[in-house]
């Protein structure tokens, strides 16, 4: 699929889970695996429906999971859902219910990076797949002698490039 995706003019997709294939979920966004050069994706894997929500506890508790394993991994982070429909509801009992766990969730998201002190950055997929792309181009150099690293390549977007390296984080 990247590689038709690729021959009608895109440069990249936003996946989910299609029957597991490694072009349509990745640990890691960026070059697509056995696709064509230079073409990218970003997986959002997370999908926020009323049929997922746990029946005890905190109903969103896997959803914070999956933030928080994201955020610890530096990863970009996104959820989907569909629109309510009188066709299909995805398992939400009212658009009242769904708009609550969606405000619910973002509300703890918001809070989660405030008590951190870091900030919580919200990006539209072109975006995000302009900073994976970037992120794929971006050639590393390490300097021995002076212990340090530089980055060059081509930049589409503002977003700031770091490395990791011996357990510090570095921006680029």
């Amino acid at each position: 699929m990247p590689t038709a995706l690729a021959r009608a003019g895109l440069d990249g997709f936003v996946g989910g889970i299609i029957a597991n294939d490694p072009e349509y979920l990745m640990a890691r966004g960026g070059e697509v695996p056995y696709g064509p050069a230079g073409f990218v994706s970003h997986s959002q894997a997370c999908m926020l429906h009323g049929d997922c929500m746990l029946a005890d506890g905190d109903r969103l508790r896997i959803f914070k999971q999956a933030f928080r394993t994201a955020k610890a991994g530096s990863q970009f982070f996104g959820f989907l859902d569909h629109p309510f429909s009188e066709r299909y509801a995805y398992g939400w009992q009212s658009e009242e219910d769904r708009l609550s766990a969606h405000r619910d969730f973002l509300t703890t998201i918001a809070e989660e990076c405030a008590q951190a002190g870091e900030p919580l950055l919200f990006v539209n997929e072109d975006t995000c797949l302009d900073f994976m792309r970037d992120k794929a181009h971006a050639m590393i150099a390490f300097d021995q002698d002076t212990d340090t690293f530089s980055v060059t390549g081509p930049r589409t977007t503002d977003l700031p490039l770091s490395i990791a390296f011996r357990g510090s984080n570095q921006a680029a």
